[in-house]
């Protein structure tokens, strides 16, 4: 058995076999709405883009992250469970990286990109 959904001016034929709940239609309709995302998807799909165009190492990717949310040095050192010192190597690595000489300019390069 063979269903049919409209898209647009497009009509889809769904074969029943392939979708025997009927579900495709919702898990569309769920999917449109997660495209529709949070303010901390949206960081999170920056970090990632911002990661590979600055070659950034996972722990550099962990430390954006924490600096984007407004964390600390201690609080980043506390949650990620490395010293400040760490942290404070980690900055200045994404500080050359980023081209930033501040935790605000590389905030400015998060949200600018």
């Amino acid at each position: 058995m063979t269903r049919s959904i409209q898209r647009g001016n497009r009509t889809q034929r769904i074969d029943r076999e392939l979708d025997p709940f009927g579900l495709l239609p919702h898990t569309a309709s769920a999917l449109a709405v997660a495209r529709e995302q949070s303010p901390e998807t949206r960081r999170s799909h920056v970090i990632v883009r911002l990661a590979a165009a600055w070659r950034l190492t996972k722990r550099e990717i962990d430390v954006l992250d924490l600096v984007a949310r407004g964390m600390t040095n201690a609080t980043m050192a506390s949650m990620l469970g490395i010293s400040e010192a760490t942290i404070e190597f980690h900055l200045s690595r994404l500080f050359d990286k980023a081209g930033a000489e501040t935790r605000s300019a590389l905030l400015s390069r998060l949200l600018g990109a």
